[in-house]
């Protein structure tokens, strides 16, 4: 699949799409749940997902503990995008 920008009377070259969903597709956010389903098994944030948003929320009393299981739950999340081809 191919894709281009178009603002006004200007347009960008056409780019292929090697995975994902076009912005703006019908089908666009209930097709980005699916493919991001099963992201909150990845690692131990909370997960909320709306339309096609994802927040991810850890928290920890001690900010120093927060910020080693941020990144260390950031890894995992990263190792299972790359693995999905995200």
């Amino acid at each position: 699949m191919y894709h281009c920008t178009k603002v006004n009377n200007y347009s960008s070259n056409f780019q292929t799409i090697e995975c994902g969903v076009p912005q703006g597709s019908v089908m666009g956010s209930l097709l980005f749940l699916f493919y991001v389903n099963d992201l909150p098994g990845a690692s131990s944030f909370q997960t909320t997902h709306f339309a096609d948003d994802t927040s991810l929320h850890l928290s920890h009393k001690d900010i120093k503990t927060l910020q080693l299981n941020v990144q260390n739950e950031l890894d995992k999340d990263d190792t299972w995008m790359r693995s999905n081809s995200y």
